[in-house]
Order: structure tokens, then sequence, then C-alpha cells
């Protein structure tokens, strides 16, 4: 059994929440997306929220990106297709706060 890489190894952390059926205000973390250094990816918690079948669009580079193509990219642009509010991605590393 190999271990996951560390968090130094990933390149990309997503969470993907959603509204938390107690509380409105607060929201649940249904799945994590992590892509590794060696471009694979892992996914705890629920896999069938992560919607790994749809391209999304990276505006940097103004193309339409899958994520067995290129996941890092994908990863970081996640959050453009996921726009209900009820699934959101939320990039947590690299660290994208001011």
């Amino acid at each position: 059994m190999t271990e996951a890489p560390s968090a130094a190894e990933d390149l990309a952390v997503i969470e993907l929440t959603r509204p938390d059926p107690a509380d409105v205000h607060q929201r649940q973390i249904v799945a994590t997306l992590r892509v590794h250094s060696d471009r694979t990816w892992t996914i705890t918690g629920d896999a069938s929220r992560v919607p790994t079948q749809i391209a999304v669009y990276a505006a940097a580079s103004g193309r339409w990106v899958r994520l067995t193509e290129d996941p890092v990219t994908w990863a970081l642009n996640l959050n453009t297709e996921l726009r209900t509010g009820y699934l959101t991605a939320r990039t947590i590393h690299p660290n994208t706060s001011p």
C-alpha cells in the first residue's frame, strides 16, 4: 500500500462544499480533490459530487480543459462551472486568498 502524497506534494487542493442542512449559513465539505505533483489526483469524501466528466473554461488560456488533459488547470478553474450555490468549489491550495 502506498501513502497518499503529502500536502507539500499537492499542486492543487479543492474542497467541494454544499449548504449545511442544519444551518444554511454554514457549508459542509462533501469532497476534496487533490492533484499531486505527478499529475494524478485523488478524491476523498463523496467522489460522485466531483464532476470529473465535464470540461471547464480556463480564462487565462481561453480554452476548455478536461481533468484528464490538465488536472491542475481543471481543478483551479472548477469553480467557474459550479455556480449554482448548492455545490461550490473552494481552492485551498495554492492559497489564493489576498
